[in-house]
C-alpha cells in the first residue's frame, strides 16, 4: 500500500486486511522500493501522486525494474481523476480503483489480478454462532466465513455434498437470520494440513432484499462500519 497521505493509507490497508490480505504500508518512494524489493508482493496499491523514486514516477520505476516487475500495480485517485487512472494503464498498471474506495469493486480488482480463481462477491472472514439443520440433525457450531452468496461452517462433522439444509447465522442482528441452503464442499480435518475443517454452504432462494441486506453488511464490516438494516 502506496500513499503518501498516512491516513487515507492506513483506512485503505485496513480495508484491504478486512479481505483477508497481509498489508505492507509505504509513504514515500525509498520505503516503497525497500518493502517490495524485501517481500515481493503480490501487487501494490499505488497512489498517483506517491513521490518519484530517484526522478522517476513510481509507476515507471516498478515497472522497469527486472525484479519487481512481475508485481500486479493497481493505481488510485479520486473519481475525478478517472482519464488519469486510465492512463496509467498504458504506463504500467495493471488497474485502478476510485476513491472513495467501493469494497466490493476493490475486491474484485483485487481477485482478478492475483487468484487464480477469481470471486465475483466479497467474501470476509468471521465468526459467529450458527445452527446447520438437516431433517431432524442439528449441529450448533460457528460461521468463518461469509458472503452474499454463502456461507463456511467450522465443524468436524460436515454434511455430504448436495445435503438441503437450513441455516441459521446469529449475526449483530436483531434476531438470528435462518436461511436455506446446500452443502456445496466439506472440508474434512487433516492434522498435517492448516485446512479448516467444515463446509461451504451455497444459500438457496435468497430472497433480493436479504441478499442486498447481506451485501451492505459484509461492505459495512470491510468500511467498519455497523450491522443495521441486515433484516
Amino acid at each position: 500500500m502506496a500513499d503518501p497521505d498516512a491516513s487515507r493509507c492506513l483506512k485503505l490497508a485496513t480495508m484491504v486486511k478486512r479481505l483477508d490480505y497481509n498489508v505492507f504500508l509505504a509513504s514515500n518512494g525509498s520505503d516503497l522500493v525497500r518493502i517490495t524489493s524485501g517481500i515481493i508482493p503480490n501487487a501494490v496499491l499505488l497512489d498517483l501522486d506517491m513521490p518519484p523514486i530517484s526522478g522517476q514516477p513510481c509507476l515507471e520505476a516498478l515497472r522497469s525494474n527486472r525484479s519487481l516487475s512481475i508485481i500486479k500495480r493497481i493505481t488510485t485517485s479520486e473519481v475525478g481523476r478517472t482519464t488519469d487512472l486510465l492512463a496509467s494503464l498504458s504506463r504500467g498498471a495493471s488497474g485502478y480503483v476510485t476513491r472513495p474506495v467501493s469494497p466490493t469493486e476493490l475486491y474484485r480488482t483485487i481477485q482478478k489480478l492475483i487468484e487464480p480463481r477469481p470471486r465475483n462477491f466479497l467474501r470476509i472472514r468471521v465468526l459467529f454462532k450458527a445452527t446447520v439443520i438437516t431433517g431432524a440433525t442439528g449441529r450448533a457450531t460457528f460461521a468463518t466465513a461469509l458472503s452474499e452468496q454463502g456461507v463456511f461452517i467450522r465443524t468436524l462433522k460436515p454434511f455430504a455434498e448436495g445435503t438441503k439444509v437450513r441455516v441459521s447465522l446469529e449475526l449483530p442482528t436483531p434476531k438470528p437470520l435462518v436461511l436455506d441452503g446446500e452443502v456445496l464442499y466439506a472440508v474434512k480435518e487433516m492434522p498435517d494440513k492448516l485446512s479448516e475443517p467444515g463446509m461451504g454452504i451455497r444459500f438457496v432462494g435468497l430472497d433480493p432484499n436479504i441478499q442486498a441486506g447481506l451485501h451492505k453488511f459484509i461492505e459495512d464490516q470491510v468500511i467498519g462500519e455497523g450491522g443495521e438494516g441486515l433484516l
